[in-house]
């Protein structure tokens, strides 16, 4: 999405020789993932700040993070696409967590089965990340241990009555599968064309 400005950026340090040319498509790359990655900060926490919750969006954000870099899934075939996507993502789970009071015991129904989901399903690769078994056992195992810790943060705040942040990772875990589920399908899809 900024590969532009990046490779406009890059050539300017190289011909004041604050950069080396040999080096310069690492540059481009590197200023043009930290660009991408300040975008799409900036854009949740505009997200967050619009529809006040902020909090919300930075537990999910977090919580959906850490337990998406192993369990996979889905994944957009542009940087744009990305971001399009992951927007819509975060604002289906403001949604759920804003009404999640409201619709009761299927709150809890929706959260067994995503969890179900993630627990048979994880890690699932992607055409830009395909795992061999030794990764898949790995990840496995790092995504298990990261859904069991939420798990139990869930359960405390549900303890606590903190509903609402229980709610978000309810959310998180309802949006991993949906990926989870999509990358399965995109794959299998690949796989017959």
């Amino acid at each position: 999405m900024f590969g532009k400005v990046s490779e406009r950026t890059v050539s300017a340090m190289i011909r004041h020789g604050m950069a080396d040319e040999s080096r310069k498509t690492v540059y481009v790359w590197g200023l043009s993932y930290i660009l991408n990655t300040i975008f799409n900060i900036s854009l949740f926490a505009l997200t967050g700040i619009i529809t006040g919750m902020l909090a919300e969006t930075v537990l999910f954000t977090a919580a959906y993070i850490a337990l998406r870099i192993y369990a996979g899934g889905f994944h957009a075939s542009t940087p744009q696409r990305c971001c399009v996507f992951s927007l819509l993502l975060l604002s289906g789970a403001l949604v759920m967590v804003s009404y999640a009071a409201k619709i009761g015991m299927i709150i809890y129904v929706l959260t067994a089965l995503s969890v179900l989901t993630i627990t048979f399903m994880s890690p699932v690769g992607s055409e830009n990340k395909p795992l061999s078994s030794a990764e898949c056992e790995k990840y496995r195992r790092k995504a298990l241990l990261i859904l069991l810790a939420e798990e139990m943060s869930a359960a405390a705040l549900h303890y606590l009555n903190i509903n609402r942040y229980f709610y978000v990772l309810s959310a998180v875990w309802t949006s991993l599968a949906i990926m989870l589920v999509l990358g399965r399908l995109k794959s299998k899809t690949k796989k017959t064309t």
